[in-house]
């Protein structure tokens, strides 16, 4: 897979500087496309130039971010589509909350941040690692859904609790909720799922076994595809646009990895600031 990727090392720069930086270096390369920045958060704590035309941010780097920073950080950069988030969150989420307004979210470790997030989420797509579930407020997010009082543009909800000590009761998370037992003979087992968080591969999601229902939305009949297991907890909403067929997975993979290729020639240049180490 061929990349273009831009290694800079920022220590200090004005605004003045940058905003002479940032004008030269898209002189240069003459970006007509939105593009992707690769972030250190140990930037945070210097002045870095800001970007123009940023869709995609992918925050990395070890340790704990500040909820402040990373709102002070996303205030720079409305309208992003994506963003990835390695290092955990640590600081309350309000309402007026900067992430709230990305629509594809990904955080790496998610914990306790990664729940408030997904409970406020009013986006597309979310995934969560290492994300510290409750299972009374999963049931909440479920109902909130169904009434149409809450989560109407949501398309999948990917959560996995790696630090749960013991299963999620799923007799918690479905109580009360009018649920279906899931018809493979209505809806396929597998769903080729083939929207982008960033830049993750299209991969199958499979609906299967105990614990797996559908939900319908009471406003217009829509239905949600639910899966509740030990560590993990999967939401897929009826997609809009016509479904791809249940293709064998090996092939749907190669397509992807076509499709994801010439993308990637054709409309990305990457962007990193941070630290590199020799």
């Amino acid at each position: 897979m061929i990349k273009n990727v831009f290694f800079i090392n920022v220590d200090h720069i004005s605004e003045t500087l940058g905003r002479k930086w940032n004008d030269h270096f898209n002189s240069l390369f003459r970006l007509t496309v939105p593009s992707c920045l690769k972030i250190d958060v140990s930037a945070f704590s210097k002045r870095t130039p800001k970007f123009e035309n940023v869709h995609e941010i992918h925050l990395t780097g070890h340790g704990t971010l500040e909820s402040e920073q990373l709102d002070s950080f996303l205030n720079q950069y409305s309208n992003l589509d994506f963003i990835k988030i390695e290092p955990s969150v640590n600081g309350d989420l309000i309402n007026t909350s900067k992430i709230l307004e990305v629509e594809n979210i990904h955080l790496e470790h998610a914990e306790e941040f990664g729940m408030n997030l997904l409970k406020k989420f009013s986006g597309r797509n979310i995934s969560l690692v290492d994300v510290f579930l409750v299972e009374t407020e999963l049931n909440e997010i479920i109902r909130k859904w169904i009434k149409g009082e809450a989560f109407q543009n949501l398309e999948a909800v990917e959560a996995m609790d790696f630090c749960f000590e013991g299963d999620l009761r799923a007799d918690v998370i479905f109580d009360q909720v009018p649920i279906e037992e899931f018809d493979p003979t209505k809806r396929p087992l597998i769903f080729p799922y083939n929207t982008k968080i960033f830049n993750f591969c299209t991969y199958p999601i499979h609906f299967h076994g105990e614990n797996c229902y559908d939900v319908k939305r009471e406003s217009d009949g829509k239905r949600a595809s639910i899966l509740s297991r030990s560590a993990f907890f999967r939401m897929v909403t009826e997609p809009t646009d016509p479904p791809l067929s249940p293709v064998c997975t090996n092939c749907l993979d190669g397509v992807i990895a076509i499709k994801n290729t010439i993308a990637k020639i054709a409309n990305f240049a990457r962007i990193t600031i941070g630290t590199t180490v020799d």
